[in-house]
């Protein structure tokens, strides 16, 4: 729950006890549980997205691996409220659709996964969701490829760092001289 929102004030009023816990999800349920607004709500973030990936310059456009987490957990979301039928797909999938930026949307139309088939809006939908995926995958593990010296310095630089480098804020008076028994030499 969002910090100063009024189901978290509603919810810290009750005792922590299990007694209250039950009493609590049920009042919570009818307070804040209509499955008709949660659905608008949910609607409403996925136009929130298109809005903010069209309309927005490039440094303010979610990153893919953050856009494909919210559609993901929106979706779920939906889903959870009973909006599987091929109706809502039909219209969902439009939408998901338009919160991508064309840079991602071009990669999609070169996808091999777009030869695919799609019997229905329903695996279009899975198909879009797999090749987001996919893509998301594919740019960690790019970053990780292109970053993955950098990264090795870094350890170095703070291993250094710890054992009280130049530019270190921990000084050792010296190093600890442990002896070894010959075993280990």
């Amino acid at each position: 729950m969002k910090p100063g929102s009024r189901a978290r004030e509603f919810i810290e009023s009750y005792p922590v006890t299990l007694e209250n816990y039950d009493e609590a999800v049920l009042t919570l349920k009818e307070c804040f549980g209509n499955p008709e607004l949660l659905v608008e709500v949910y609607v409403r973030e996925l136009i929130r997205m298109i809005i903010t990936n069209v309309k927005a310059d490039s440094r303010d456009k979610l990153h893919l691996d953050r856009l494909y987490d919210k559609i993901e957990a929106h979706l779920r979301a939906l889903e959870s409220l009973g909006l599987k039928s091929k109706e809502n797909i039909a219209w969902i999938f439009p939408m998901v659709e338009s919160c991508l930026t064309e840079d991602v949307l071009k990669a999609r139309q070169r996808s091999s996964l777009l030869g695919e088939p799609e019997e229905n809006d329903q695996f279009r939908l899975a198909n879009l969701m797999k090749f987001l995926k996919a893509e998301v995958e594919g740019e960690e593990r790019l970053k990780l490829a292109l970053g993955g010296l950098d990264s090795i310095n870094c350890k170095e630089d703070y291993h250094d760092k710890a054992r009280g480098g130049a530019d270190s804020k921990f000084k050792f008076k010296k190093q600890a001289s442990v002896p070894l028994p010959r075993v280990f030499l």
